[in-house]
């Protein structure tokens, strides 16, 4: 039978209180104002109702809530029951916890949380949040990040907290939480809680993605101002204050909730008690200086000073001290309110601290030196505390006077040196001189002391002063260069010393050279490599910096003859597999020239390796989908699978079948012996094997032999590959995915698309079934796939259709299935913000295949802009080249990208911003501000523009972009940058290569675009000087006998046009027919006796129809110097109408 604890009236009470702080009285310690345990209380009240807690609810000590949990027998799945109950007695006295408590955490708690539901494990959270214990936390980190996707929005928002307190990374789970504001609803709670948690974050980094969820969170409460407490009003004005997201947001928004907030606190101000109006004084220090300011003077005017206790009246005089000029007192007025504190009265430490933190008074100096003697000798003191009162002496030029009282030890050295770093870095920020003066003065007593340490006590202090970034006039790091022989350290410190160095900026140039002179052993790169993956410091310098070493040793190890071609790889595998992507890429987005020059360097020993290698088959594997991730050209791969060809005996059977589905992903052109690939092929071939993995690979790799049979030089018959498709069919539809994985059955399929895909351009075949098995059986998979999980699939196919010789036709019979692929992109988990390069890919496989979805394109510029501060300067320019290929215009998400360009134009190459104003020219985007700092910074270097290529789409975008700004801006900027014109013009002239690019059509559609132009140019208004006319005649006289012999002969007009002519045949229109480049046809256009007839085609308009492109405008330019040289109207019509219209409306039309 149960023994049940009656409710008593006091846990009642307690669980019914209310928490505005507008009634309770004064609380004295800040950290308390703003409460780390607010509930949820909707939630709370169901919670208590529950008939298990009822168990619970009248003990009145955690020694009674064990024992009723441990008499009564409850499952694990209850354990939360238990763990509310000793949250609410926390809660009325915090100091109760002992070892008991911690026996049955340790034992019951954790190893329960696992179990547990969402909802249930919040409340272990809870608890756990208030003990503040690293260890328990630490065990139940790991299951929380593997399944937040569980967590709805009134849970999610606690654990996004509970991150922020323990100080752990959070910016996952910062982009689900954006997303989720978006689509789901959240209670005020939560909302508070999310603010509360972004507040915390941005005391320690200034993140945007941060401060943007704290506005979002911030909109979504003004609905529901009316229904939070007073409690979560006060501490959400404050905290959106103290962020000023009105210059850390992205798109530098003032919080309006702030305004609404104010109105209301002033209608209440009679409600509101003194700790609550020192609060809201405060945040006066952070608003915009133009936010009202009615509210701090009505809460200054209701204060009575005189009948403050000291204690109080050094909160108002803290508060007025930092505020903005013009809600100071004057200085005697401050000094007065300053004399009338009894500072004996004054009994917490913060306030003091914070005293000493900024009053630098002359007048004040004894008091202030009084304090500093008194918290000296506080047994009192926190660890927080007592790491500010470090920084306050500091701050005060007391480092010298109080050191030795101070009783600093090795544990204490490093908290004086952290302060005295972060004062003497930012010393310049600081507001006056003697500020300034004190810290340089303090931090030069401490190292002075310092350097009297004995040497085993330096080289501890130096371990603490490498985790410190070097700066400018760093005297830490100079410590390390004075204080520390490098060549002489313990190997175990050498390491430390060594990597650490490496991986820093240094402003000291000394230590910069010693730090590039270390290397270390092969033994000692061996373990860095192997625990390469344990370095919480690991950046993109530091990986450098392993490569260049790696490459150092090998280039040793083959001149003194101990090279080791095996370790060599193996140790690069772990590089490339154990280190973030982030690391192996510059901060442009480029993978770094050394690690370039490793996997080249490697590629090229093992192509003249004798022997067998003997790599780590394991690793090899996963270091090829990894590689796939790297946008680098080598014959790594292409080497190493010849190698492992040529030991084929030496490896089981799954082995081969491993390395043999790589070998078949490669094109054989780039294999040096392709007898060694037949080989191990025919080999794998004659296995006898019954699993799925095997009939797959055995089909794959007779439509790899089919395909590339002259180049591998093998007989090998239709009918066999047929027999093995029929098979594999057969094997799919009898398919066990218990036995097998769902990635086995996708890889079947795909090897039936890459067979359909060849015999479409190889065989004449009736429809025997196959696509439509393919599309039938891709069914068993779709519920299943998600934007993740369907990216290697997306890579397969645009590998499939590269190969493909007959595109079209093959896009266009499993269009149905490309698009439900593509529509995979917005399926994420629990709405998490794709990886930037996910979306990339998506955007690719849709250019590839060409597909349209106005809504998964707005999807994926929506996931894009959420992170679009992190986008690398490589990802810019692939993605308005992608869209500008696609034709889809977005102007807001151009705009973003362009600003982002202008501020950061150094970090793109000239080449990179050519390609960006081309890409938005033949978009019709056209943004002046980006087009002219693209050409300032092309003027600095015009050799790049001798490209005859580059040429072309640079002087047709400058022409089309100028057009565009002098019609619609009035803005002629072509005498501005005429240099750049003449010079573009010069080598249009002389473009002779015209036969090889014809299979270029737009860069050949751009060509013919300037020629037109400029043979029309006499009858515009481009206003071409002398030069720039003589350059233009050239190109017409350079250009005619290509065109006319060698280009339109060969071209075609589009169905629109053919119609169009057949329509004037009909009627008996005399006409003449032109021609102009289009992007796959020559573009036509129509000469009557009264008009110009021409056609607009699918190249002028974006993808959703809705905007003209660049190649409309220069057209209509072209049009207009016809027009006006053959004194005529001119008729434009769309082509997607013309088709659509009846007889009557074409006649109407033309004016027939």
């Amino acid at each position: 039978m149960l023994k049940i604890l009656h409710l008593s009236k006091l846990s009642s009470r307690f669980l019914n209180k209310s928490i505005a702080c507008f009634s309770q009285p004064f609380i004295q310690k800040e950290y308390q104002f703003i409460s780390d345990d607010e509930a949820d209380y909707e939630f709370t009240a169901a919670f208590v109702n529950e008939a298990d807690f009822q168990n619970f609810a009248n003990a009145q000590t955690i020694e009674e809530v064990i024992k009723v949990y441990q008499e009564n027998n409850l499952t694990p799945q209850k354990i939360h029951f238990p763990v509310f109950q000793i949250c609410a007695l926390l809660n009325r006295n915090p100091e109760t916890k002992n070892e008991l408590l911690h026996q049955f955490i340790t034992e019951n708690v954790l190893p329960s949380f696992e179990i547990l539901k969402p909802s249930q494990s919040i409340t272990v959270i809870v608890l756990l949040q208030k003990l503040q214990n690293k260890s328990y936390n630490a065990q139940i980190k790991k299951h929380i990040e593997q399944n937040l996707q569980s967590y709805n929005s009134k849970q999610l928002p606690h654990i996004f907290y509970f991150y922020s307190k323990q100080g752990w990374k959070m910016f996952h789970i910062a982009k689900i939480l954006k997303q989720q504001l978006r689509t789901s609803e959240f209670n005020i709670v939560g909302l508070c809680s999310i603010i509360r948690a972004c507040y915390i974050e941005s005391t320690q980094l200034k993140s945007i993605i941060h401060s943007d969820l704290a506005l979002k969170a911030s909109k979504s409460l003004i609905t529901k101002i009316d229904d939070m407490t007073a409690h979560q009003q006060i501490a959400v004005f404050n905290q959106l204050a103290k962020m000023k997201l009105h210059q850390s947001t992205s798109n530098k928004q003032f919080p309006l909730l702030l305004y609404k907030l104010a109105e209301l606190f002033i209608q209440n101000l009679g409600k509101i008690n003194l700790h609550s109006k020192l609060k809201l004084m405060e945040s006066y220090q952070f608003v915009i200086n133009n936010f009202p300011n009615t509210l701090f003077e009505v809460l200054f005017k209701s204060i009575e000073i005189d009948s403050l206790n000291s204690q109080n009246k050094l909160r108002l005089y803290l508060n007025l001290k930092e505020q903005k000029p013009f809600n100071r007192l004057k200085d005697d007025k401050m000094q007065h309110l300053f004399n009338k504190i009894k500072f004996d009265e004054v009994t917490e430490n913060n306030l003091l601290l914070k005293l000493l933190d900024i009053e630098f008074g002359r007048q004040n100096s004894s008091i202030i030196d009084s304090i500093i003697v008194r918290l000296n000798s506080a047994q009192n003191l926190n660890s927080k505390q007592k790491i500010e009162f470090l920084r306050v002496i500091i701050k005060q030029n007391k480092v010298s006077k109080y050191l030795d009282q101070i009783k600093i030890t090795n544990d204490h050295l490093p908290r004086l040196i952290d302060q005295a770093y972060y004062c003497h870095r930012y010393v310049k920020s600081l507001p006056s001189q003697e500020q300034q003066d004190n810290i340089q003065a303090s931090t030069q007593q401490l190292m002075e002391r310092l350097q009297q340490l004995e040497s085993k006590s330096k080289l501890s202090i130096s371990h603490y002063i490498l985790s410190l970034e070097p700066y400018p006039g760093d005297p830490f790091y100079e410590f390390i260069n004075s204080e520390i022989k490098l060549d002489e350290l313990p190997e175990k410190d050498y390491i430390h010393f060594l990597l650490r160095l490496n991986s820093q900026n240094h402003f000291n140039h000394e230590l910069k050279t010693k730090s590039e002179m270390m290397a270390p052993s092969l033994d000692q790169l061996q373990s860095i490599i192997n625990n390469i993956s344990n370095i919480d410091y690991l950046n993109d310098k530091l990986v450098k910096q392993i490569s260049k070493w790696l490459v150092d040793i090998a280039n040793k190890s083959i001149i003194d003859g101990t090279f080791n071609i095996h370790l060599l790889l193996n140790l690069i595998f772990k590089i490339v597999l154990y280190t973030p992507l982030y690391t192996l890429h510059t901060s442009r987005g480029t993978v770094m020239q050394s690690i370039r020059e490793l996997l080249n360097f490697s590629s090229t020993q093992i192509s003249q390796h004798q022997g067998n290698l003997e790599v780590d088959l394991y690793l090899f594997l996963k270091f090829y989908k990894s590689f796939l991730n790297l946008d680098v050209k080598t014959n790594l791969i292409f080497n190493i699978c010849q190698n492992l060809c040529e030991q084929m005996d030496n490896f089981e059977d799954l082995e081969k079948l491993q390395i043999a589905a790589i070998v078949t992903d490669l094109n054989p052109n780039s294999f040096m012996n392709l007898q060694i690939i037949n080989a191990f092929l025919i080999q794998i071939l004659r296995l006898k094997m019954d699993k799925f993995i095997f009939i797959q690979i055995r089909t794959k790799i007779l439509l790899y032999q089919v395909k590339y049979k002259e180049k591998l030089n093998c007989a090998v018959q239709i009918s066999s590959l047929e027999e093995m498709i029929n098979q594999l069919k057969m094997e799919l539809i009898q398919f066990n995915f218990t036995q097998n994985t769902k990635e086995h059955y996708y890889d079947g399929l795909m090897t039936l698309l890459d067979y359909d895909a060849w015999r479409i351009g190889i065989q004449k075949v009736e429809n025997d079934g196959l696509s439509d098995f393919i599309k039938l059986h891709f069914q068993n998979l779709n519920e299943s796939l998600n934007m993740k999980s369907m990216r290697p699939g997306l890579r397969t196919v645009i590998r499939i259709i590269n190969q493909c010789e007959n595109k079209y036709l093959f896009i266009q019979r499993y269009d149905n299935l490309f698009q439900q692929m593509f529509s995979k992109c917005k399926q994420v988990r629990n709405q998490e913000i794709p990886h930037i390069q996910a979306c990339l890919d998506y955007i690719e496989f849709a250019k590839k295949l060409k597909l349209s979805n106005k809504d998964i394109f707005n999807f994926l510029i929506n996931q894009i802009q959420e992170q679009e501060n992190n986008l690398k300067s490589t990802q810019i320019v692939q993605i308005i080249q992608k869209f500008a290929e696609l034709k889809i215009y977005a102007k807001p998400f151009y705009d973003n990208l362009s600003n982002l360009i202008i501020s950061h134009s150094k970090q793109y190459s000239r080449i990179e911003l050519l390609d960006v104003m081309n890409a938005f020219a033949k978009l019709g985007y056209f943004n002046q501000e980006l087009v002219i700092n693209i050409l300032e910074n092309t003027q600095q270097e015009l050799k790049q523009l001798n490209n005859g290529v580059i040429s072309v789409q640079t002087l047709w975008s400058i022409l089309t972009s100028f057009y565009y700004f002098m019609k619609e801006l009035n803005q002629n900027l072509f005498s501005r940058y005429e240099g750049i014109i003449v010079h573009l013009m010069q080598n249009v002239s002389q473009f002779v290569y015209l036969e090889k690019i014809q299979k270029v059509p737009i860069i050949f559609r751009q060509f013919m675009d300037i020629y037109n132009l400029v043979e029309f140019s006499g009858h515009l208004n481009i206003q071409l000087n002398q030069l720039q006319q003589e350059q233009a005649r050239l190109i017409v006289e350079n250009g005619k006998t290509q065109v006319k012999e060698n280009i339109i002969p060969n071209q075609k007009s589009t169905q629109q046009f053919r119609s169009l002519m057949k329509f004037l045949d009909k009627n008996k229109i005399e006409y003449k027919m032109h021609h102009y480049f289009d992007s796959q046809y020559v573009d036509f256009y129509i000469e009557t006796r009264r008009m110009i007839i021409s056609v607009d085609n699918s190249l002028y308009v974006t993808n959703d129809m809705q905007q003209y492109t660049g190649f409309h405008y220069i057209n209509e330019w072209i049009l207009e110097g016809a027009t006006k040289k053959y004194e005529l109207k001119s008729i434009r019509i769309k082509a997607w109408q013309w088709l659509q219209m009846s007889e009557e409306q074409k006649t109407k039309i033309l004016q027939l």
